[in-house]
C-alpha cells in the first residue's frame, strides 16, 4: 500500500480481515479441527434442509453431465461473503488509482458506458424529467454537496490538527 491510503482505511481492512480469521478459526474449533471452513458452512446451510441439493445441467462438449452444489447459505456466511467481496473491490480499486494508465483506462471506459446509457435512454437529461423528479433530483444533489463538503472540512481539521501536533512535538522534544 502506498502512502495515499487513509490510514482509517487500512486500521478498517485490517479489522475486517481479522475478524474474518477469527470466525474461520472459530469454525475449525467447533469441528475438532478436522473440516474445513467449506465444509463447516455446507453443514450449517443444510441443518434445516437437505444437506446439499445437486443439480444436473448438461455441457455440450466436455463432459455430458456436471453437478453444481445449491445450498442455502445463513446469514452469518453471506455476510462473511459480502466483506471478502468489499475488501477485494477496495483493493482492486486501490490500485487502479495508483496506476495512472489503469486510471486512464477505467476513465475512457465509464465515459464510454455513460454515453451508451444515454444514448439508450437509461439516463434522461433533467431537462426531460417532470419538475416533481426535477426538485427530487436537486434536493438530492443538495444533500450530498452538503455531505462532501463536511466530509472534506473534516478531514482538513484533522490534518491541520495532526500538522499542529506534530510542530509542537518539535519545539518541545
Amino acid at each position: 500500500m502506498s502512502s495515499d491510503v487513509s490510514p482509517k482505511l487500512d486500521i478498517r481492512m485490517k479489522q475486517l480481515t481479522d475478524k474474518l480469521r477469527q470466525q474461520k478459526e472459530e469454525a475449525l474449533k467447533r469441528n475438532n479441527y478436522k473440516v474445513t471452513l467449506r465444509e463447516c458452512l455446507k453443514r450449517k446451510a443444510g441443518a434445516a434442509h437437505a444437506v446439499v441439493q445437486m443439480k444436473q445441467c448438461k455441457h455440450v462438449g466436455k463432459r455430458s453431465k456436471r453437478f453444481h452444489h445449491n445450498a442455502v447459505l445463513p446469514e452469518s456466511v453471506r455476510k462473511i461473503r459480502r466483506l471478502k467481496a468489499k475488501l477485494k473491490k477496495r483493493r482492486q480499486r486501490q490500485k487502479m488509482k495508483e496506476d495512472p494508465v489503469a486510471l486512464k483506462l477505467h476513465l475512457a471506459q465509464e465515459k464510454v458506458r455513460r454515453q451508451r446509457r444515454k444514448e439508450n435512454g437509461s439516463i434522461r437529461p433533467i431537462s426531460e424529467l417532470t419538475p416533481c423528479e426535477q426538485r427530487c433530483l436537486r434536493k438530492q444533489g443538495r444533500i450530498n454537496t452538503r455531505r462532501y463538503r463536511d466530509k472534506k472540512a473534516h478531514a482538513d481539521a484533522a490534518q491541520s490538527e495532526d500538522i499542529e501536533t506534530v510542530s509542537s512535538e518539535k519545539t518541545f522534544g
